[in-house]
């Protein structure tokens, strides 16, 4: 983490963006410790980090928009029919910003859902305008944590993997639980 923070230091804004597309939650926080430190400027810093983690979301919906043909094709293979992802567009369709919120907000499952997202073709400028606002919410309160609690962002980076394996571990239930379901409903 001191690594992490002598990086931030030396090369502030250039190198809080690639940061921030990968590693968000924790280089917001960061970033709102070295803000009050006065070795960022906090309104510059907490915009390229909302501009990072909208653009790695949107990245994402565009693997699934232009990647859906690979994914109806081999995707059976896995499970995901065409009459499945049809489903989910449907979903998605009618609960489009719950899907959007809930796949930014769980970590470990997340990517999928922005995948998902894009699969089933969900409109862009909605999914992009709603990925932004999250963001800025999302980045927003990980930014004042770090100004208030800044100096304990290692033991901030430690709660934050407790979410990530958390969430992480609800996924794989969920997962699980529908899998297993799906063979006891085969013939």
């Amino acid at each position: 983490m001191a690594g992490l923070i002598a990086l931030l230091t030396t090369y502030k804004y250039v190198i809080i963006f690639p940061l921030g597309i990968f590693e968000g939650p924790i280089i917001a926080v960061i970033c709102g410790f070295l803000a009050t430190l006065g070795i960022v400027e906090w309104y510059f810093a907490y915009a390229i980090l909302v501009l990072a983690d909208a653009l790695g979301d949107w990245f994402y919906y565009g693997l699934g928009r232009f990647g859906s043909t690979y994914i109806h094709r081999w995707g059976h293979y896995i499970g995901l029919t065409s009459e499945r992802i049809h489903k989910a567009g449907a979903y998605f369709s009618k609960n489009h910003f719950k899907m959007v919120a809930a796949s930014k907000l769980i970590h470990a499952g997340g990517v999928a859902g922005i995948v998902a997202a894009g699969t089933t073709k969900l409109p862009f400028l909605k999914f992009a305008g709603q990925c932004l606002f999250i963001s800025l919410l999302q980045t927003g309160i990980l930014f004042l944590l770090g100004v208030f609690f800044g100096h304990a962002y290692d033991k901030i980076g430690e709660y934050l993997n407790y979410y990530a394996a958390g969430t992480a571990f609800l996924v794989f239930l969920g997962i699980t639980f529908f899998v297993l379901r799906w063979l006891k409903s085969r013939p």
